[in-house]
């Protein structure tokens, strides 16, 4: 059955017993498989991810058991079957909270897992999975599984935000607030309870891209329950008199019943929020393999920028700034790239780049939240300078060259960064690129002395070509300042050396 996997997806999925999964929606084997598909495919679009993934929710909301497809293409997307998988809706059924769930797990979940355990280690797994691709497909498949599930959770939960309270017990159709619980539960359960790097791998993407999804709706409910807060407490401030009374209470009713349901949105998103941060994202920057670590930072580092008041504060910080001495180097390279982005310069005006206000305004944001931790990166960027894989070298010195960063070097920092522009191993070519770089931008007293002297040059050239009578004279006078700041920069340098 493995030949199958590449040409025949449906393959993978089909031996489901039927008592587990009884399929209402006529296609639902054929939207398992065209999601599998698009997620091992390496030229899968990113808007049929999307759309894939909020018709999978749909389907969810129309029979719950459809969720246990989504726990089974996590399955599939590490290359085993999942085919003992129990009903899905059987962790919406304990009442625990979610931190003592990821303690106590229901004992048909963790036979389950150890079911998908034993089976892994009697099969092959099937080419083009998790299991067997090398670093950067996985990746790439990954990333995918991400968004998929980021689009699906999306969608449950803004479903979920229009439910009134919890479904009723006459009501057929499931409700999206157990569905995206148990959902939850499950991908915690499968990326942190198995020792399967595969399955754990591809858990945590799912699990990080819905934490991601909930997060930024999280972000939405609280902007809209001020909001309604706001115009609450300036209705109330009103005094006026006769029929314009009757009318205030009513709007004060509505406004009352709005901010009441956005308190029981935001109570919801914030519990799904807390499992996944306590039993996914803190687990998993601390996994044994890199590859999870390196995905775990880049859902840290999106959490970050999208709600600084709660990721913009310690620990979360720190945690990133620690993976800077990560023993592995794809890990180290990432944490430095990350940690040089919060200090970028934002778009300057006139910039291409400036007609988004409203990403610069995040950017200065972001660096005024983070000032405290820029000495700190600072002398962590400088430590990895002298790093032994070249990739991190140079990154780390591209970051110094931020000038919020480069002004907060010590100086036995700054000297060394200046030389490594000499003392770099050869392997390190690009790195001691970017030490010159750094040299010429915050060392030498006239940065980019290169330019100038090359936009003299040209000055020189188109002041010589044209006539005396037909010269312009802001040519002649630029080439006259060029002279002028070329003897002055000789006379420096003459002085100097």
């Amino acid at each position: 059955p493995h030949h199958c996997f590449i040409v025949g997806l449906p393959s993978l999925l089909l031996p489901l017993p039927h008592e587990a999964c009884k399929m209402r929606c006529g296609d639902g084997d054929e939207l398992k498989a065209e999601a599998l598909q698009a997620l091992l495919s390496g030229s899968s679009d990113p808007q049929l991810l999307k759309t894939l993934g909020e018709r999978w929710a749909r389907s969810c909301l129309q029979d719950s058991e459809h969720g246990r497809d989504g726990v089974v293409l996590v399955a599939a997307s590490a290359g085993l079957r999942g085919a003992s998988l129990p009903c899905f809706m059987l962790c919406a059924e304990s009442n625990d909270s979610p931190a003592a769930w990821t303690l106590s797990r229901p004992a048909a979940v963790e036979a389950a897992l150890s079911t998908l355990l034993s089976e892994a280690q009697k099969e092959v797994p099937p080419q083009g999975t998790l299991a067997t691709l090398p670093t950067l497909p996985a990746r790439q498949v990954a990333a995918r599984v991400c968004q998929f599930f980021g689009a699906a959770v999306t969608l449950l939960a803004t479903t979920a935000g229009f439910e009134g309270g919890q479904a009723k017990k006459d009501e057929q159709r499931p409700s999206a607030t157990a569905i995206l619980s148990a959902l939850v539960r499950w991908l915690t359960a499968m990326a942190g309870g198995t020792p399967l790097r595969a399955l754990r791998y591809a858990a945590a993407a799912a699990g990080l891209g819905a934490m991601q999804a909930l997060q930024q709706e999280l972000c939405v409910a609280r902007a809209a329950g001020a909001e309604l807060e706001k115009q609450l407490a300036s209705l109330q401030a009103e005094d006026v008199d006769g029929a314009g009374r009757v009318r205030q209470a009513g709007r004060v009713a509505r406004l009352c019943r709005g901010c009441a349901d956005a308190r029981r949105v935001i109570a919801m998103l914030e519990s799904q929020v807390e499992s996944l941060r306590d039993g996914l994202l803190k687990p998993r920057l601390r996994d044994a393999a890199p590859a999870i670590r390196r995905l775990a930072l880049n859902s840290l580092a999106r959490l970050i920028r999208t709600d600084l008041a709660s990721y913009g504060v310690a620990p979360w910080p720190q945690r990133l700034v620690r993976a800077m001495c990560d023993q592995s180097p794809e890990v180290r390279l990432r944490a430095v790239e990350l940690a040089s982005q919060w200090f970028a310069k934002p778009p300057g005006d006139g910039s291409r780049e400036a007609v988004d206000a409203e990403g610069a305004e995040a950017g200065s944001q972001q660096q005024d939240a983070l000032g405290h931790l820029a000495k700190h990166v600072a002398a962590m960027l400088a430590e990895r300078g002298r790093d032994v894989e070249p990739r991190v070298a140079t990154a780390a010195v591209r970051g110094l060259r931020l000038p919020r960063l480069a002004a907060l070097l010590s100086d036995n920092d700054f000297a060394t960064v200046a030389r490594l522009v000499f003392f770099a191993p050869e392997t390190h070519a690009a790195c001691r690129l970017e030490a010159a770089l750094f040299v010429d931008e915050h060392l030498l007293p006239e940065p980019g002395l290169g330019a100038a002297a090359k936009a003299r040059r040209a000055a020189k050239t188109a002041a010589a070509g044209a006539s005396a009578e037909e010269a312009s004279p802001v040519v002649a006078a630029a080439a006259d300042e060029g002279d002028a700041e070329g003897d002055a920069v000789e006379r420096h340098f003459a002085a100097e050396h």
